[in-house]
């Protein structure tokens, strides 16, 4: 049923609470894990103390998220890129064909 499944990631409480649903589903259904984190365009941070605005932190949280997985035996596949995140999670999804 849930062929590629795209994972968002951020520093957000909710992305931390997710961790636990995509594991089952990934579990559950076999599916390929794609890890997606944003790094913010410039024009589209409100706030320079943003996390996210730099590509060294969007690198760490990936690999930390892949470590997460990995201790639950799933294999990710882990993308960065760079823009406002709605738009860019919107393209990827496309892009990869997740389910």
């Amino acid at each position: 049923m849930f062929k590629t499944v795209l994972f968002p990631i951020d520093r957000s409480r909710e992305a931390r609470e997710a961790v636990t649903v995509v594991v089952d589903v990934v579990k559950r259904y076999n599916s390929r894990l794609v890890l997606l984190s944003v790094v913010e365009s410039p024009a589209a941070i409100e706030s320079p103390a943003d996390v996210m605005a730099s590509a060294s932190a969007v690198a760490e949280l990936l690999a930390e998220v892949q470590g997460l997985f990995a201790k639950e035996g799933i294999e990710t596949e882990a993308l960065e890129r760079e823009g406002m995140p709605p738009f860019v999670i919107c393209d990827v999804a496309d892009e990869i064909d997740a389910h």
